[in-house]
């Protein structure tokens, strides 16, 4: 079971074509063992969702979210590793100690407008790219 502080997931295993849908499910009497000394918590730590990218460390994400949102991300942790850095009349930023996967940057647009990427550099450029891509679908 993979999980988040906000969304509770479980995930099963399912036979996937190759066109990325699933095709059928199957029980059999097969089991599944973890190798020795495998702890999945260890294991997904440092990452939101499930996506493990290939041997990316983990690093400082820095966020700065409005007013009107601070509270909500105070209640509802986005990571275990989430801190408040500092909070003034017009928002807060939170720090993080994670892999910044897709599933992270999906989550940080979700918030829409309310939420800024301050750092690293190369993840604030991403989100940026991300946010010119979708305004160009509405024309001028």
């Amino acid at each position: 079971m993979a999980k988040n502080y906000f969304k509770r997931y479980i995930w099963l295993i399912d036979v996937i074509s190759r066109h990325g849908h699933i095709s059928r499910r199957e029980i059999n009497d097969l089991w599944y063992r973890s190798p020795k000394g495998f702890s999945a918590e260890g294991y997904f730590r440092d990452l939101y969702g499930v996506c493990v990218p290939n041997g990316a460390p983990a690093e400082e994400v820095r966020i700065r979210v409005r007013k009107s949102r601070v509270e909500y991300f105070k209640s509802l942790k986005l990571h275990h590793s989430q801190r408040l850095v500092s909070e003034d009349e017009n928002g807060a930023e939170f720090r993080y100690r994670l892999v910044p996967t897709y599933d992270f940057e999906q989550e940080l647009l979700s918030k829409m407008g309310n939420v800024e990427v301050l750092a690293p550099a190369w993840l604030r450029d991403e989100m940026k790219g991300i946010i010119e891509d979708m305004l160009s679908n509405y024309g001028e």
